[in-house]
């Protein structure tokens, strides 16, 4: 058995319910310590080393350890500042900036995570998650990063505080959440063009901040909306941001925490790799004993060459069934149109030149693709009552999603504002 080592636990970057991360020294090195309160699957536990070796957005894995009956992991240091520090310098756009990188971390690792505290902003303008969780079944406003960010998000853009909602949440009362989130919205200085942006933001952050997980937005359709917004709020770009307040970027102090000042023993973090070895040689035993029997060698090597003559029979017997094959390859003029909607009234889609519809929705059918030929189309869309319409240049494969708003419909074509006429 492998002898226990020590780490000496210095200042807490986060502290929740069911893990904690910290700052210790190991060897005179110093590191961070990511710990669970509880017994961790082996499954998920192998799921988040996979993640801090496999890219830039997480901290680099220093080695896996075991504290007792619970896992532990110690990191590589991240140099920046809890994105949580910042405060009412942040523009509209360097905010929906932040919060892109968020939501496309989210989406590209299919992680989330429990607090705000474990984002970390470096001076190139990055941001790393040092706590990413994996996504469970049950959603809770403990585990979904997507309300978790848009609660960030709301609190930057509104003038008034917005701690009660917290309170409402915790409380599970979702009528005095419900109302007091649609009063806050109102209020929202969000740094958008026009009312058409500004109102589709509204509805984005609301969709983020849903009481019901089941109304809630997940990270890649927020990504989608947050993606337009940081292309057209005003302000500086985060990189921009972070190289005019470079002095924020100096060392900061994290507070104590629980276990500050204590020394935690640890051992490596043992494999169950018996199982599998013994299988090997398990087939490595029964290989060679069938070799060195003369009977069995015999046995093995015609029961091989049969077992290859009736394969390559079956083979020939197939190629000669079977008709031959063609291929041909698509105009090069043709492209894929991809429409989503949440339940607009009607979606049309007619070629200017042929006066011809190439795509229609209803209410109920919510989703189409189909191949068309490059062109300038006639886009109309129908709700309430209303209708919009807009000419459309289809250069390249397209995916168009439309969303309800108020008093209109917000559509994206390719992540880019449609903008009607």
């Amino acid at each position: 058995m492998s002898a226990s080592k020590n780490i000496i636990v210095q200042s807490c970057i986060l502290h929740e319910d069911t893990h904690s991360l910290y700052m210790v020294r190991y060897k005179d090195k110093p590191l961070w310590l990511r710990k669970w309160n509880q017994q961790l699957p082996e499954v998920a536990l192998n799921r988040l080393v996979y993640l801090y070796n496999s890219g830039q957005e997480f901290p680099r894995l220093h080695r896996t350890i075991r504290l007792g009956d619970t896992p532990g992991l110690l990191l590589e240091p991240c140099i920046g500042i809890p994105i949580t520090t910042l405060q009412s310098s942040l523009s509209p756009k360097t905010i929906y900036e932040i919060a892109t990188q968020i939501l496309d971390t989210m989406r590209r690792t299919e992680t989330s995570f429990v607090s705000m505290e474990g984002m970390l902003l470096n001076e190139q303008g990055q941001v790393f998650n040092c706590a990413p969780t994996l996504p469970q079944k049950t959603s809770t406003m403990h585990n979904d990063g997507v309300w978790t960010l848009g609660m960030w998000v709301l609190s930057k853009v509104c003038p008034v505080s917005t701690e009660h909602l917290y309170t409402f949440m915790q409380q599970q009362n979702a009528q005095q959440y419900n109302t007091a989130l649609n009063k806050i919205l109102t209020r929202l200085e969000l740094g958008l063009p026009n009312q058409q942006w500004t109102s589709s933001a509204i509805q984005t952050i609301a969709h983020m901040c849903a009481f019901s997980p089941k109304q809630r937005w997940n990270a890649e359709t927020s990504l989608k909306m947050m993606e337009a917004y940081a292309g057209q709020g005003i302000g500086l770009s985060l990189p921009v941001f972070c190289e005019q307040h470079r002095r924020i970027f100096g060392e900061h102090k994290y507070p104590s925490g629980p276990l500050t000042g204590q020394t935690l023993s640890f051992v490596p973090w043992i494999k169950k790799e018996n199982e599998a070895e013994t299988t090997t040689l398990s087939w490595q035993q029964t290989l060679d004993q069938t070799w060195h029997t003369p009977s069995k060698r015999r046995f093995l090597l015609g029961s091989t060459g049969i077992s290859f003559l009736l394969l390559h029979l079956l083979t020939s017997l197939f190629m000669w069934l079977l008709p031959p094959t063609t291929t041909t390859e698509a105009a090069s003029n043709s492209i894929a149109f991809e429409v989503h909607h949440d339940g607009v009234r009607k979606i049309t889609l007619q070629n200017e030149a042929e006066q011809l519809n190439v795509a229609k929705l209803s209410r109920s059918k919510r989703e189409l693709t189909v191949n068309i030929d490059v062109g300038t189309y006639r886009f109309e869309v129908e709700h309430q009552n209303k209708r919009w319409t807009t000419f459309l240049e289809l250069t390249e494969n397209t995916r168009v999603e439309c969303q309800q708003a108020v008093e209109s419909v917000e559509c994206t074509a390719n992540n880019r504002m449609i903008q009607w006429d």
